[in-house]
């Protein structure tokens, strides 16, 4: 890991980035995507807990599906630090190429697993880029309103 110099995204500028050690090879498997399982219904009971720390919940999470997503935040790892490639902004001028993707896996339990894996061969000292999708951007730039009972589902 390093410190972003924000020449790509001026956002970034200060924030932690991923970078390659080694030279990754395309398809590589580099690791699971850790953290809690939310669903609707107990996204606002975890919303209430964190109180000031709702945005970091959000800021890094992945949706494996409609209504489940997995928070890092305080539970995750490395992979949860993966800058996305793009904020789908019409500020954007020199995106850079995505070379790493989401592997989604729903297992026996329902239980949904993501993994990340190289789409490109990456050489080493190159930063990882993801793409977290429109609707990641979209929900991140919406405010979050949270019931004080737990019969309105998000």
């Amino acid at each position: 890991m390093q410190k972003h110099d924000g020449s790509i995204f001026s956002e970034l500028k200060g924030q932690d980035e991923v970078v390659a050690n080694r030279d990754i090879s395309q398809w590589e498997l580099l690791g699971h995507y850790a953290g809690k399982q939310y669903h609707d219904n107990t996204y606002q009971q975890g919303a209430r807990v964190m109180g000031a720390a709702l945005a970091n919940i959000d800021s890094y999470s992945f949706a494996p599906a409609h209504g489940v997503f997995i928070s890092g935040y305080r539970q995750g790892n490395i992979t949860s630090l993966i800058n996305a490639f793009s904020t789908y902004s019409d500020k954007e001028k020199n995106s850079p190429e995505q070379n790493v993707s989401f592997l989604r896996h729903r297992n026996q339990q329902g239980q949904w697993m993501v993994f990340i894996i190289a789409i490109k061969p990456i050489p080493a000292n190159e930063s990882l880029w993801i793409d977290y999708g429109e609707q990641y951007w979209q929900a991140a730039r919406t405010p979050i309103a949270i019931s004080d009972d737990n019969s309105e589902a998000l």
